[in-house]
């Protein structure tokens, strides 16, 4: 015997219909910490700042907002927000090895010779004498 329940078409329209007519669900507020709170306001920060105010006055106005910090962790949380607004990519340096060569006086492989190797594979260098 099965104890699966079978639903007619009008009970399946009356759901739809009670589902439809709900009203919107509010999103619960986001929690966040007081660098994700600077990170929101940072524009209006930089402003207060452009019209002469201080980390520390600015802290103080966060502060008598019920927005408990340090001027020194504003000031974190300024730095932090602006590197994510302006992140740039990377430039690559020299690895350890080539910056050793270099000081020492010998030839580095050029980068266009190992951009035309598969990812993956190396040729291997022929033994040398040192250690």
């Amino acid at each position: 015997m099965s104890s699966r329940r079978v639903y007619s078409e009008t009970q399946i329209h009356e759901i739809a219909e009670k589902l439809s007519a709900l009203k919107a669900h509010p999103k619960p507020e986001r929690s966040m910490s007081a660098s994700g709170a600077i990170a929101l306001m940072i524009g209006e920060i930089k402003a207060l700042q452009a019209k002469g105010y201080s980390i520390a006055d600015i802290a103080d106005l966060l502060r008598e907002n019920d927005l408990p910090i340090s001027a020194a962790t504003l000031k974190s949380a300024i730095a932090r927000a602006q590197s994510t607004r302006q992140s740039r990519p990377r430039v690559k340096t020299q690895s350890r090895n080539n910056k050793a060569a270099l000081k020492n006086g010998d030839q580095v492989a050029s980068p266009s010779i190992s951009q035309t190797q598969p990812q993956g594979s190396f040729d291997p260098l022929s033994d040398t004498d040192e250690i």
